[in-house]
This record gives C-alpha cells, structure tokens and sequence, in this order.
C-alpha cells in the first residue's frame, strides 16, 4: 500500500476508520440523546400525577379517572421507550433495564402493550 498511512507496525494506520466510527458513534448518541430528553419530557407531567399531593388531587373532578389515565397513557409511553429508544441503546450498552422504583402508576411489564 505505497503511500498508507502506517503506524508503528507499518501497518496501515486505522485512525481515519476509528474517527469515523467515532463521529458515527456520537452522531448515534446524540440522536438517542434527544429522543430520550424528549420522552422524558412527555413522560413527567404523566409520572407526576401519581405524587399530586391533596390540594392538586381536590383541583381535579376526579383524581381516580386522572390516575387512571395518567397509568395508561405511562403504559402507552413505556412501550413507546422499549420499541423506539431501547434498541438503539443496545448499540453502547449489552443491557438496558427499566426499573421502576416507587411503582407509583402500577404499571406491571405485563401491562405494556407488545
């Protein structure tokens, strides 16, 4: 390969390859970045009512119909997250895990739709 770029080896040098894997890399990450600043931003106000506490559960008709819907439509985010944001997440990480903490909604994995 007259005139390669060679590294110590005298092999060809890989740093043009590796620098654009990296560019394709952080062009990825910053993809999922944003896809998963957005979500979390629709998906906050809907966490959020499961901890209204007692005057923002009065300021509302019915608070059961609220939680109600507030648990679907977490569910309706969830799968959101596992079909669209989970997988590119695999191309940095081996695993991905959802947990959730304070079961706030009740929101079980059976409840996602598939």
């Amino acid at each position: 390969m007259a005139g390669a770029d060679t590294g110590p080896t005298g092999r060809p040098h890989l740093a043009p390859f590796a620098s654009a894997a990296g560019r394709l890399s952080a062009g990825r990450a910053g993809q999922l970045q944003s896809a998963i600043k957005s979500w979390s931003e629709e998906y906050a106000p809907v966490h959020a009512v499961a901890h209204w506490d007692e005057p923002q559960q009065r300021s509302t008709a019915d608070y059961d119909r609220a939680f109600d819907n507030a648990a679907k439509e977490a569910e309706r985010l969830l799968a959101v997250a596992g079909k669209q944001i989970a997988p590119g997440l695999l191309d940095f990480y081996p695993a991905v895990v959802w947990e959730d903490q304070d079961e706030c909604l009740e929101v079980r994995p059976e409840d996602i739709p598939a």
